[in-house]
């Protein structure tokens, strides 16, 4: 799975602002305080999806499970990783139906 950034802007009004204004009030100062934050995964931003030939956006909040095909992954791996990124889908034990996302040591080419 790899994450992508997908350049646009959070306006007033949006969906998107409001829930990223709802996470900041949880989390704190931790999102985006500067430029370099930009180039880092961050609650509230939305992320372009790549599974294969599959693309999706997905509004990111590490709070809830995102739902890929049969598949239901945890979403608090990918959080402060930069974009670009390639993560794996491993099981998690406690939930078999979920799975957690790590960073891909290698990648192989199918």
């Amino acid at each position: 799975i790899h994450f992508y950034k997908r350049n646009m802007e959070v306006g007033s009004g949006t969906a998107e602002a409001d829930l990223a204004k709802a996470i900041k009030m949880e989390v704190g100062s931790d999102i985006v305080s500067s430029k370099s934050d930009l180039e880092v995964i961050v609650p509230g931003r939305t992320v372009v999806l790549q599974k294969f030939n599959y693309l999706r956006t997905h509004l990111l909040n590490p709070k809830k499970n995102l739902q890929l095909g049969r598949d239901l992954l945890n979403m608090n791996g990918i959080v402060g990783k930069p974009f670009g990124t390639t993560f794996k889908m491993v099981s998690d034990h406690q939930n078999n139906k979920c799975f957690q996302l790590e960073v891909a040591e290698e990648v192989q080419n199918f």
